[in-house]
């Protein structure tokens, strides 16, 4: 396996940041209209946090940013990430993240309307930041040291693991050498939409050569019905010598 490097690794940190940018678009909207929606919002975006790092990495082997990059996560042994390890790998920042959320929800139940909507978006936020517990600042300052830490981590030592790598038995690799044929989503226009809801490829679009190819690299445990999909389809061609 080749690994992925570093700068590989942190560039895909930042093309994640910027596919996650509407959502800024969208909290600053809802904030302006109601003095609840850190509360509202709470549970949706921890759920979302869960969809994009663990269910996406799970099924596709890492998020747009990854996969824009030609990386992928996989185990240590190379097979493909288990939702365990997907799950394990996102636990920290998961708590953190929840923990950062609960308190600013607290902070916002604690201002009245009159208050909340008296003041531009800087000088709410200035507030709110005032009103969160005790420990928001704690939580502020590990998250901000989690991040770091990890990239840190990554820098010394060959494999470029992180810390959230080593907890779950992972390790990230380049796959930009890998026959462009395998059995994953290529990160452009309509593909990354593909990703992104967690559709299928369309096979109906492979060659005989192609579909053979992916049949020899998929994960037959975790995609039977893809594995099923492909031989039907390669039963149509002229030559149905052995589907594997």
């Amino acid at each position: 396996m080749k690994y992925a490097g570093f700068w590989r690794r942190f560039g895909a940190y930042w093309i994640d940041g910027i596919v996650m940018l509407p959502l800024i678009g969208i909290a600053y909207f809802f904030d302006g209209r109601t003095r609840l929606f850190h509360f509202y919002w709470l549970l949706p975006g921890e759920a979302l946090g869960i969809w994009y790092s663990v269910y996406l990495v799970a099924i596709h082997g890492g998020t747009p940013g990854k996969l824009l990059l030609n990386t992928k996560i996989v185990m240590l042994d190379g097979s493909p990430i288990t939702f365990k390890a997907a799950t394990i790998r996102y636990s920290v920042l998961f708590g953190l993240s929840l923990a950062s959320s609960v308190g600013m929800a607290m902070a916002c139940l604690a201002m009245t309307d009159d208050q909340y909507f008296s003041l531009n978006y800087f000088n709410r936020n200035v507030v709110l930041m005032r009103l969160t517990p005790s420990w928001y600042r704690t939580v502020s300052i590990l998250s901000q040291v989690w991040i770091w830490s990890e990239f840190i981590t990554m820098m010394f030592n060959k494999k470029r693991r992180a810390i959230h790598d080593f907890i779950a038995g992972t390790v990230v690799v380049d796959t930009s050498e890998l026959m462009p044929n395998h059995d994953s989503y290529k990160v452009s226009g309509e593909s990354l939409s593909a990703i992104m809801s967690g559709a299928p490829p369309d096979y109906s679009k492979y060659s005989e050569e192609k579909l053979r190819q992916v049949l020899t690299r998929i994960d037959k445990e975790r995609f039977p019905d893809r594995v099923l999909e492909i031989e039907a389809r390669l039963m149509k061609f002229p030559n149905k010598s052995a589907c594997l």
